[in-house]
């Protein structure tokens, strides 16, 4: 018998910027925790924070985080 694997057909996959909030979805089916890590500079260097994403639908985990993230590195 052969697994099917979850599907995710919805078109928010990544960061969605807002005024209010961002959100983030990861399609990640087989991981066990996702954790979203925000940077200030590119080089990997600078964390700002670590947030735990949460398990949803078809295999995806999401989070938000209040404020237009637009700028930051993931």
């Amino acid at each position: 018998m052969v697994a099917k694997e979850p599907y995710y057909f919805g078109n928010d996959l990544g960061a969605v910027y807002g005024k209010e909030a961002t959100s983030f979805r990861l399609w990640a089916p087989s991981a066990e925790a996702v954790t979203l890590c925000l940077y200030s500079e590119g080089d990997g260097d600078c964390l700002l924070e670590h947030i735990p994403m949460q398990e949803s639908e078809g295999g995806t985990w999401t989070t938000v985080k209040k404020g237009n993230l637009n700028g930051l590195y993931i």
